[in-house]
C-alpha cells in the first residue's frame, strides 16, 4: 500500500544520507549539519508512521483511494437506518451499498460506495423501506442514472404514504444533489414508479439530517 511504500522511501533515504555522512570527507560543521538535519527527519519520520499506522487510517487504507468516499460532515443514512424490508418485481432490482463493504456502482465515472441502485420493469417496481422512528429531518444525495443504464427511471420518495419527492432520471443526465424532506416522519419507502422505464438510477452518499 501507499503508506508503506512511503515508510520504506524515508527509511532509504536516512540510510543513504548516513552512509555519506560517514564515509566522505566532510568538515566537521558539515557532517554536524548533516546530522542535525538527519535527526530532524527522524522527527518527522516517527511521527509520520504514528499517524500512519491509527486505526482511523488502516481502515480507510483498506479501501481502494478510488473508492474512497470520504464523509467531510453529516452522518450516512444507511450507517444509522438500514432497510427492514425491500422487494424487486419481475425484471427488477435493488442493490445496496455500505462503505464498509468496499464495493462500489459508477456514475459518470465516479466510485460510489455508499448508496442505493434501483431499476423498475413495466408494473413492476423495486423499493426499499425504512423505519425513521420520527428521528430525522432530511435527506441529501447524489442522484444519477449508474454507468451503462439506458432509458428513462422514475424515482419516488415516500413517507408516510405520502410522496414528498419525485424525480425523472434520463440516461444523459449528469450527477445532482437533491434534498428530501422526511419531516420527522415514521416511515420511507424509496421505490421506483410502474411503467417509468428499466434504466438503474443511483442514490449515492445518501446524508441525513
Amino acid at each position: 500500500m501507499k503508506n508503506t511504500l512511503l515508510k520504506k522511501t524515508i527509511c532509504a533515504a536516512s540510510s543513504v544520507l548516513m552512509l555519506t555522512l560517514t564515509s566522505c570527507s566532510l568538515d566537521a560543521d558539515k557532517v554536524d549539519a548533516g546530522l542535525t538535519w538527519l535527526n530532524d527527519i527522524s522527527k518527522v519520520y516517527t511521527e509520520t508512521v504514528s499517524t500512519m499506522d491509527s486505526p482511523e487510517n488502516a481502515a480507510q487504507e483498506a479501501i481502494s483511494p478510488t473508492m474512497w468516499n470520504k464523509l467531510s460532515s453529516g452522518t450516512y443514512f444507511l450507517d444509522v437506518c438500514k432497510p427492514y424490508d425491500s422487494c424487486c418485481g419481475y425484471s427488477c432490482s435493488l442493490r445496496v451499498y455500505y462503505a464498509a463493504d468496499a464495493t462500489a456502482f459508477l456514475m459518470a465515472g465516479d466510485e460510489y460506495t455508499n448508496g442505493l441502485v434501483l431499476s423498475g420493469w413495466n408494473e413492476g417496481v423495486s423499493f426499499a423501506l425504512f423505519n425513521l422512528e420520527g428521528k430525522y429531518k432530511s435527506l441529501e444525495m447524489v442522484i444519477a442514472p449508474v454507468d451503462g443504464s439506458r432509458g428513462p427511471s422514475d424515482i419516488a420518495f415516500v413517507v408516510d404514504d405520502v410522496i414528498v419527492a419525485k424525480y425523472t432520471v434520463e440516461d444523459s443526465d449528469y450527477p445532482k444533489t437533491i434534498s428530501v424532506p422526511l419531516k420527522n416522519g415514521n416511515q420511507l419507502m424509496i421505490r421506483t414508479l410502474e411503467n417509468c422505464g428499466n434504466a438503474c438510477t443511483g442514490l449515492g452518499n445518501i446524508i441525513v439530517k
